[in-house]
């Protein structure tokens, strides 16, 4: 390949892959686009099977993708050393890096964090920098470091960005439980409402926070049945309906099998803690006090 040609080649990859990342295409160029002037010597090489890694990628699996990418490295300088063309090892590994960040974004990383890191890679690769001055290009021996790094923030950057989203997910199906559950809420309802399959919904509640979409809304319940039992002097079947339950009967096993006690007796036996001789019993709206149960 013509002398320099790498350096002008990934310099261009590298002002498209700047645009596409600014304008939020959530593409990136691809090298396999870019010939090196004057490279008529034959079929173009390609890079080793990525798929594999690629996933890794897109999914977060750090040390996965970094033994995959290590591997590629290696094929890589070996093929270089081989065939004496340092140049083509090079434009294959900035392919790899091209593809990989692309699977980054896809697994929701920031384009911004994703570019500045190819930038540094990209520079190595190439032998110069951003600003047109002169650097160290990368030895082929040193392409199975260098990959196996890069491929390893791209993963974690993906894996963050996951993370982040899935704890958003369970931020926004709490939240909703917190403030419905006097509704007749379901597991779809609660889906639409964090715009995810029910069946994701429920693994992530039970995963992140181990407890089940049932037991969340259950507990909930149970916390304000045991306020308004506390504070209040509505009936039991009042209660079961302020807190989500059309049967009050239903409420009351529940009530029981989550506490050990039926709703009549946690109501007196937490008056009988709380309230001293003389205290005037809280009283329900209307003004009525006694001790309906």
């Amino acid at each position: 390949p013509e002398k320099g040609g790498l350096a002008v080649s990934v310099r261009e990859a590298l002002d498209a892959l700047r645009h596409a990342l600014r304008l939020g295409a959530g593409a990136i160029v691809h090298v396999t686009d870019i010939h090196l002037p004057g490279d008529t010597s034959g079929p173009r090489p390609v890079l080793p099977p990525t798929g594999p890694l690629l996933d890794r990628v897109r999914m977060g699996q750090t040390s996965e993708a970094v033994s995959l990418a290590t591997e590629i490295g290696e094929e890589l300088a070996l093929a270089a050393r081989r065939d004496a063309k340092p140049e083509t090892a090079a434009l294959l590994a900035a392919e790899l890096v091209a593809l990989c960040g692309r699977a980054a974004l896809e697994g929701g990383a920031d384009p911004e964090e994703v570019r500045s890191l190819q930038v540094r890679v990209f520079e190595h690769l190439a032998g110069t920098t951003t600003t047109g001055t002169s650097g160290a290009r990368t030895p082929p021996g040193s392409l199975p470091g260098v990959l196996a790094a890069f491929v390893r923030d791209m993963a974690a950057l993906a894996r963050s960005a996951q993370t982040e989203r899935k704890h958003g997910v369970v931020r926004r199906a709490l939240a909703y439980i917190q403030g419905n559950y006097d509704k007749p809420l379901t597991l779809d309802g609660v889906a639409r409402v964090a715009h995810v399959s029910p069946y994701y919904l429920s693994h992530l509640l039970t995963r992140e926070s181990g407890k089940s979409f049932t037991e969340h809304l259950t507990g909930t319940r149970m916390r304000r049945a045991k306020e308004l039992l506390a504070t209040t002097d509505l009936t039991v079947g009042e209660i079961a309906v302020r807190v989500g339950f059309s049967d009050g009967n239903y409420f009351a096993r529940v009530f029981k099998r989550e506490t050990g006690l039926r709703p009549s007796d946690y109501r007196r036996r937490v008056r009988n803690r709380d309230t001293g001789p003389g205290s005037r019993r809280p009283s329900a709206p209307g003004g009525k006090a006694g001790g309906r149960s």
